[in-house]
Parts: C-alpha cells; structure tokens; sequence
C-alpha cells in the first residue's frame, strides 16, 4: 500500500494550526528535521502572501498518536515548519513586518505587528484555510523520512548536511553534534547564525571528527562524509576517546585565540579552521607548549597570508603555496597534507629555531626537513629513493600515517 493511499487532504485554517502546535499536538521530530532556517525576508514574504489572500504551499502532516483521555491526536510535521514556526511568532508578537520581504512597501500593514493589524486583517488571517495533507499511522516512520528527503530532493532547500541529519539518527550524527555544541566556537564566533542554522557548524565537526578516525587518509568530501555516517552510524566505541582528542586540539587553538588579536579573523575560514586545527592536534603529540612564540609564528604567517603584508624573502615559496592550495581543491587528500606539512614546518622552524639553517647548508634541500610535501613530485621521488621504498608505497605510508618523517619512517619499519 502506498503513502498516497494512506493520505487525505483537508483545509484547516491557520486558528487551528497555530492552537495546536501551541499544544504540543502538532510537534517537529528534531531527529530528521532540519533548524529553524528562514531569514526574516522568507518570514515577511510569508505572511504578506497570507494577507494578500494568495495560497501558500500546502503543509504535511503524520498522525502519530492520540491521547486516550482528551482524544488529542499528535502529528509530527513532515513538510511545513518553516512556515508553522513563522506563524507562531506573527502571532505570538515576535515579529513585524519589516520592509524586508515585503513586496508593497506602502501597504497599510507596513511596520505593523499581529496586534497592530486591523481588526478585520486580524480576523482574516486567523480564517485563511491552509491546504494540509494528512498522513495516517499505518504508514511507518522510515517511509516518513523518505518521504521527507523525497520532498526536498527537488529543490536547493536542504543542503548535504541537513539531508545527512534526515537520514542518518545514529552515533556519527550523535558525535558530530557534541563536538559542534562544544563551547570553543561560541566563544570564539567562528560560525555565523547562518551556518549554525544551516547545520555547517555540525558538517565542520564531521571533518574532524573523521581526521581523528582516520587522518588524512580519508577525504572530506560530501560522499566521504555520508560514508562516514554509514560506518559509524550503528556502533562508534571510540566515540569519547575521538570527543576528548577534538577538545585537546581545541584547548590549544583556545590558547593561541586568547594570545592573539588576529586570529580569529582568518580563522572563521573553514579552510585555515581545519588546517589549523590538524596542527593543533600535532602540537599536542609534539608537546609543543610555548605558546606565545607560536602565537606571534602564526600571527605572521596569517597577516602574510590574507593581509598580504610582505614576509622574509625565505618564506615567499612556501606561502604561496599555502594560499594556492588555500583557494584550489581544498578538500583534496594531497592539498590538505601538503598545508599540513608547510604550517607544521614553519612552526618548527620558527619557534625551536633550528632546522632552517640546516637545510640551507644542507647539499640537499629536503634534508634535514622533519616534513615531507605529497604536493611535491620530485621531493617524493627523492624520499622514495632515499628510503628505499617505491613511490606509491610512500604515498600510501604518507595516507595512513600524515606527512611527518620519523612517523613514516617508523611505518616503513614495520613493513620491511
């Protein structure tokens, strides 16, 4: 039997929509709903199309229960809440319309709230009829998810990670979402209410959580991602250690955020964000603690970098690099190792003071380097033949274990 045959359409009016969400009848399951994502001007558009007396897209509704002593019956909101929500705060007075949305702007209902309208208005807006298609409780909850991907499928009104939170309820999901309630980027603003709505923060918190999985080796791809939420969707038993490893990395990047009053501002890019935050997480295996000499290192490298300030004659290669790889496939495996690798090495080099000499004197220009860049043809060929080992062995070590040479060199031993 079909959903189409499980369904009825009625026209209820807007009284009766707003009575009963206020009752808790009519409820959103948060579970494979996306947020609250309108701006204002999709709210000021809504509500100007009610009182113009046009019809609005029509609302789906899936019986879930009826309370036995008062007879209510519960329906979880499939397609609609946008517009339910919008409604609500019309009416309850947490909302005016603005001139943002508004097509006629010398309307007489400009600037007015719910209260402030007309009696008449008023009354019109409480009787406007709204289409609802009613799905009974015979249909199962998986078919009411498909149904829901299904009718945003069309469109661009959910982007990977909102259908990611439709489709996936598991630990993946679970873990995501603790590590984007993580007090760290509220402190530091480093999503806008935008991208928190839009779910990006919990997209961001996947990519770490899937570095700490699996380092570089995985890409951070969309499909990469819904892999992920695949793989761990049932079981995740490393859950709490993967949560505690993100946090350390975090404490660090909170160090160096509260010694500097410029970071934040380069670092609300994703790009420099998920950079910074791998080599927080090296510094941390490196325990690498002083912390005001890296601040000022990376102080410079970023005002290098985004303000376009002019750095000493020997970073110049390095740093473009860093920006073109900055701008061009940024989630590719190879791009971000080799910003790893370049950050990492510079760090080094600036707050232990030592290695930079060395390999100017050096009478090869990849020794004494504690870093290898994937992104760099010839210093593969260079490493592969100088420990031995084909170049797709090397790159296939570099995947598993990142970039650093005494890790892969470590590798390599276990293999021989």
């Amino acid at each position: 039997m079909t959903i189409v045959s499980n369904m009825i359409t009625e026209s209820r009016p807007i009284k009766w929509v707003f009575d009963e969400f206020k009752k808790g009848n009519l409820y959103v399951d948060e579970s494979f709903q996306r947020n609250f994502t309108w701006i204002r001007k999709d709210k000021i558009s809504l509500l100007e199309t009610i009182i113009l007396g046009y019809p609005i897209p029509e609302i789906y509704l899936w019986e879930t229960s009826t309370d036995p002593t008062t007879g209510d019956t519960k329906y979880s909101v499939i397609d609609g809440q946008q517009r339910i929500r919008t409604l609500g705060l019309f009416i309850d007075g947490d909302l005016k319309l603005t001139d943002s949305g508004l097509e006629f702007s010398d309307a007489a209902y400009r600037g007015k709230s719910f209260e402030d309208l007309s009696s008449a208005m008023r009354s019109d807006i409480w009787s406007y009829k709204i289409s609802i298609r009613f799905v009974n409780s015979a249909v199962h909850r998986d078919d009411i998810v498909k149904m829901f991907l299904r009718l945003n499928k069309t469109s661009n009104a959910l982007n990977p990670q909102e259908l990611r939170n439709a489709e996936f309820n598991g630990e993946f999901l679970k873990a995501s979402e603790r590590v984007a309630q993580l007090e760290f980027w509220r402190r530091w603003n480093l999503f806008s209410d935008t991208e928190i709505r839009r779910m990006q923060d919990i997209q961001f918190a996947s990519t770490l959580l899937i570095f700490i999985r699996s380092g570089f080796e995985d890409e951070t791809t969309q499909s990469a991602i819904n892999k992920m939420y695949d793989l761990y969707n049932d079981s995740y038993p490393q859950i709490d250690a993967d949560i505690a490893s993100i946090e350390a990395a975090l404490s660090i990047l909170n160090e160096l955020l509260a010694r500097s009053a410029y970071l934040q501002t380069p670092w609300k890019k994703k790009t420099h964000l998920y950079t910074v935050f791998t080599v927080a997480a090296w510094l941390a295996k490196m325990n690498m603690t002083n912390w005001d000499a890296i601040t000022v290192a990376l102080d410079n490298w970023f005002m290098w970098t985004e303000l376009n300030d002019v750095p000493p004659e020997e970073y110049t290669g390095r740093l473009y690099e860093y920006h073109r790889l900055s701008q061009e496939g940024v989630q590719k495996k190879a791009n971000r190792l080799a910003r790893f690798a370049i950050l990492t090495e510079y760090l080094q080099e600036v707050v232990n003071e030592q290695p930079q000499a060395a390999i100017r004197s050096s009478p090869n220009k990849y020794e004494g380097s504690s870093f290898l860049n994937p992104a760099e043809p010839h210093e593969i060929e260079y490493w592969s033949k100088t420990l031995g080992v084909t170049e797709d062995l090397l790159r296939e070590t570099i995947n598993s274990v990142g970039p650093q040479l005494n890790a892969i060199r470590q590798e390599l031993g276990k293999k021989a």
